[in-house]
């Protein structure tokens, strides 16, 4: 199946990552990529999202980070697309293609793909690709996260489910917290 989390609320990473670990609790192999939120250190020192230091630990669980930092704490949030974010994109596509035809995964996430191709660093016919190669035997339960999902893949997926942000600290100037939003 293909689930969407989409929409401007809290939760859709969350969201995934808890089906991730009810998956690996159920001994299912999961791949989670993050897109857009890369780590700068391939040794993990700098990590500053706090689930990631926890999903390395679940057996079943491999994480890959792709992109270019985009939060800091007490930095502002980096919106735009350079020219290194285009690239990363593309490594993300290539990896995710990879770790889906090679079906050694039951669960792939791809969080923020849909994020990429709002700020067209993807283009949505590659997307469309995955959802296809997920449905050959043996069938890929693929997630897909990002703020804002096409007509077509709302369409196309099994499960929708939009987080609509009805209100949000941030909006009153309070910053991302620890072990809440990272």
């Amino acid at each position: 199946m293909v689930h969407l989390y989409f929409g401007d609320g809290k939760g859709k990473t969350s969201a995934a990552i808890g089906l991730a670990v009810r998956a690996a609790g159920a001994g299912l192999k999961v791949a989670i990529v993050f897109f857009d939120k890369g780590s700068s250190s391939p040794a993990h020192a700098d990590e500053i999202y706090s689930e990631r230091l926890v999903l390395r630990s679940i057996s079943g669980i491999d994480i890959f980070s792709t992109g270019l930092p985009r939060f800091s704490p007490g930095r502002p949030f980096r919106h735009g697309m350079t020219d290194e974010d285009l690239k990363e994109a593309q490594r993300g596509y290539q990896l995710s293609a990879r770790i889906i035809e090679g079906k050694t995964y039951s669960v792939v996430i791809l969080d923020e793909i849909l994020a990429l191709v709002g700020l067209t660093a993807l283009p949505e016919e590659k997307v469309h690709s995955f959802l296809e190669l997920s449905r050959r035997p043996p069938e890929t339960e693929l997630v897909l996260t990002g703020r804002v999902a096409s007509t077509s893949l709302l369409q196309e997926a099994d499960l929708v489910t939009e987080m609509r942000k009805v209100k949000h600290y941030f909006d009153s100037g309070k910053p991302a917290r620890k072990g809440i939003e990272y």
